[in-house]
């Protein structure tokens, strides 16, 4: 992807960043933290690289991008709190909720073998 920009600017009240494929421009909110920055950033460049994605379809690739699973399980081997997690990955809290929320099953048991030998 080049040619792109990214713009800081106000949204109204819930709104982090938008995408314009268009103008090749993303919009991120002015006075976000580092984490809701990447979080936000990750998901909209999913949008430009596909931008006829479904918004779940996105969010799944923001957040694998983002949270690699042996990164998320070494993470939770340490804490089940997400709050503790996002701190931990450099995301934001919603970001936690949707890469855990999306785990499949294969993933989930990657987990609880890797988790299950730090502990051991």
């Amino acid at each position: 992807m080049t040619d792109w920009q990214v713009v800081f600017c106000e949204f109204p009240d819930g709104v982090l960043g938008s995408t314009d494929c268009e103008a090749r421009t993303i919009y991120l909110q002015r006075g976000l933290t580092q984490a809701q920055r990447r979080s936000t950033l990750a998901h909209e460049l999913a949008h430009a690289v596909d931008p006829s994605s479904l918004e779940h379809c996105v969010d799944q690739a923001a957040v694998r991008q983002l949270i690699p699973l042996q990164r998320l399980a070494d993470a939770l081997a340490w804490s089940q709190d997400e709050y503790e997690l996002a701190r931990e990955l450099w995301v934001d809290v919603p970001t936690v909720r949707v890469r855990l929320e999306g785990l499949t099953e294969d993933e989930r048991d990657e987990i609880e073998r890797r988790v299950a030998a730090l502990d051991g």
